[in-house]
């Protein structure tokens, strides 16, 4: 049987569609926020724990196991916030699934960072923050800007350009405050004003089954700037970059070996620099997030977690995936730049005029609200492929379209 750590609709439901007998455990904010509005999607046995970072609670989830008399065979780990949870089951039961190891050598950024540098890979140099004494100090570690972010990462959450020691320590001030599910420990890491990039990638016994790059449109710390309704990446085809993806697989191998990666998903960002060297800023253990998982569907034929799960859970062994075409192809994230109640989306014919534009996906539901503040607070992915020139003209017509007709689709906040 398979122990999902973490509630995630998208894991759920390919569990059920190919009849995986699995059973659920959940914290406290799985059960405020998903659980509850889910009941009819969830199996006969679910464990709640306080939080996945509790040793305790971990303890006594393995323990219920046993006493249930339920044969673990493997371990889910649905994102970040559950992975030391799911590496330290997977040490009490033996299960497949992410390791301990495996866990705190991406968890960690400082130590993923330090693992990396043993093994001569270039990477964005970091700095710890524990003390006022170190916001104090950091000058003398780093020039400003930096990059202010939990230890654990946790994506874009609580991470931000910081380009003074007094804008530091305000940040550090309500670092604590500002995500109650966030690693509250911070770093810094230097900031670099360069090209973003993606690999995504899913290795069974260290062969990439599937290894994707994509390029994001604007960099991520750039999404705070003022105005900005969407982000998103855009899919570097094999046959126009093969000497990239070389290049880049040659160096990932060498990243899995530092951090011991060899079976399960991968989200690596890095920057390319002007001269043209790459360096990495994270690697996680788990399947991208956001718009990534969208973007492969539209590449590959198939999402990032169907590969995943098919790869681990289903253990098919196959060839790598290859592009379904030569086009370019695009994934945009659009955020509503006022707060509300999505009250509709664009349909079809909103938007059919457009060339390249090839369809949309709700991330929030009907009567769901909407800050219109948080640059990450997205309402759906939009699908755009072709000439990457015409692509961008697409976007921007839509972009324009829709933020014309933003009452149409947003109910303003009373």
């Amino acid at each position: 049987m398979i122990v999902l750590c973490k509630y995630y609709r998208v894991i759920v439901d390919w569990l059920i569609e190919n009849d995986i007998d699995f059973c659920l455990a959940i914290d406290k904010y799985d059960k405020q926020a998903f659980y509850a509005s889910d009941v009819a999607h969830v199996p006969a046995h679910v464990f709640e724990v306080s939080t996945f970072d509790s040793v305790e609670s971990i303890c006594w989830l393995a323990n219920s196991l046993e006493n249930k008399g339920i044969k673990i065979t493997r371990i889910l780990s649905a994102g970040e916030l559950a992975q030391y949870g799911a590496g330290l089951l997977q040490t009490m039961t033996g299960a497949e699934g992410i390791t301990l190891d495996l866990a705190n050598n991406t968890r960690d950024k400082r130590r993923m960072k330090s693992l990396l540098a043993s093994h001569d890979i270039r990477c964005a140099r970091f700095a710890d923050v524990t003390s006022v004494e170190e916001i104090e100090s950091m000058p003398r570690r780093l020039n400003f800007p930096v990059v202010a972010k939990p230890v654990n990462g946790f994506g874009s959450m609580n991470t931000m350009r910081i380009d003074s020691p007094a804008e530091l320590s305000d940040f550090y001030r309500d670092f604590r405050a500002q995500h109650p599910y966030i690693n509250p420990f911070m770093m810094c890491e230097e900031f670099i004003d360069s090209d973003e990039y993606v690999v995504d990638a899913v290795w069974k016994d260290g062969r990439p089954i599937v290894f994707s790059i994509s390029k994001y449109l604007i960099p991520q710390m750039r999404n705070n700037d003022p105005g900005r309704v969407y982000t998103g990446a855009t899919h570097l085809n094999r046959l126009d970059h093969a000497r990239f993806y070389e290049r880049m697989l040659a160096l990932h191998r060498r990243v899995n070996v530092a951090l011991g990666i060899d079976n399960c998903a991968t989200h690596t960002e890095f920057f390319v620099t002007n001269d043209g060297e790459p360096i990495i800023s994270e690697v996680a253990s788990r399947v991208g997030g956001c718009w990534f998982n969208e973007l492969t569907r539209d590449v590959y034929g198939k999402s990032l977690q169907d590969i995943h799960l098919s790869t681990h859970v289903l253990d098919i062994d196959r060839d790598p995936y290859l592009e379904c075409d030569s086009r370019s192809h695009t994934t945009i994230s659009w955020t509503a730049q006022k707060p509300g109640r999505i009250k509709a989306f664009p349909t079809r014919a909103y938007w059919a005029d457009i060339p390249h534009m090839e369809g949309i996906v709700p991330r929030k539901g009907i009567g769901d609200p909407v800050s219109g503040r948080q640059w990450s607070d997205y309402i759906f992915y939009a699908h755009f492929a072709g000439i990457p020139a015409d692509v961008n003209r697409a976007i921007e017509t839509f972009a324009a379209r829709f933020e014309r007709d933003i009452d149409q689709f947003i109910e303003p906040a009373s």
